[in-house]
């Protein structure tokens, strides 16, 4: 009986844990200066060095979004190293910001800034499905 209890606990903590560590689907909007549109990407947690891979797109331009992340705690990953880049592969900027999975559905958020000095805000939220 004593096992048995055991095994569950064991499995109700590796799965309660497993909600955490788990690759995670992002989606929002940013804007700024002069533009405004959407991204979208996979918040990868469950190998080292966790980050995050993403598109975006404000309806004449689009690119790749890339970002080192750090755990933070409590289901949250701030971006440590965040680059922007335009449809060519150029690094055109840079962002900052957290991605916290611990607020239902998930909340992510932050600043972008671009190599010639336009800046904004950006906003998320995770993908259920």
């Amino acid at each position: 009986m004593k096992k048995s209890l055991l095994i569950v606990a064991v499995l109700a903590v590796l799965f309660g844990a497993g909600s955490v560590w788990a690759n995670t689907d992002w989606y929002g909007e940013f804007w700024g200066d002069s533009s405004k549109g959407e991204w979208k990407g996979t918040l990868y947690d469950d190998i080292r060095p966790p980050h995050f891979d993403g598109k975006w797109s404000d309806g004449h331009d689009a690119g790749k979004c890339y970002a080192e992340l750090e755990y933070a705690g409590h289901g949250i990953y701030k971006i440590t190293k965040g680059t922007l880049y335009n449809s060519k592969g150029y690094e055109i900027g840079k962002f900052d910001g957290y991605f916290n999975l611990n607020i239902k559905p998930g909340k992510a958020e932050g600043e972008w800034k671009t190599l010639w000095g336009e800046y904004g805000k950006w906003q998320g939220k995770r993908v259920l499905l």
